[in-house]
């Protein structure tokens, strides 16, 4: 699969021992968060094109999540990092751009600058949360 998102990427620890993977993610038009067991997704809904920042939080809950998004050499980089910071490789799968969707979609529910089609989003949102069903935290509503 060739990825929007360039490889290797940014990560940082931080000083609780969380992992953040990819840049630090400051949307003007705020952000969404996406929950997965043991990790966040931060996605700019603005910039959706850009690799969304996973703030690692539980790297034994996160680990099979984190090969499914990016591949294994970053689930292994969740439990060991070699420095504070540094760069990483990764090798995004199709289920990251459904996490960045869905992500997108959740922020649009609420901040859309116009009127977002109810019946639109629940069947975008109910699509995405079943391509995602094993990857995500809670059901998505």
């Amino acid at each position: 699969m060739t990825s929007q998102w360039s490889t290797p990427v940014p990560y940082a620890v931080g000083p609780t021992g969380t992992l953040r993977l990819g840049e630090a993610t400051v949307g003007a038009a705020g952000v969404a968060v996406v929950a997965l067991p043991g990790a966040l997704v931060t996605v700019d809904p603005a910039a959706p094109h850009r690799l969304p920042a996973i703030t690692v939080i539980d790297p034994a809950e996160a680990i099979p999540v984190i090969a499914d998004l990016l591949g294994s050499a970053a689930a292994a980089h969740c439990v060991h990092p070699a420095a504070s910071s540094g760069f990483v490789e990764i090798a995004p799968t199709p289920p990251l751009a459904w996490i960045v969707r869905l992500g997108v979609l959740n922020w649009l529910r609420g901040n859309a600058p116009w009127r977002y089609d109810d019946g639109v989003h629940r069947l975008e949102s109910l699509v995405l949360a079943l391509r995602c069903h094993d990857l995500l935290d809670e059901p998505e509503q």
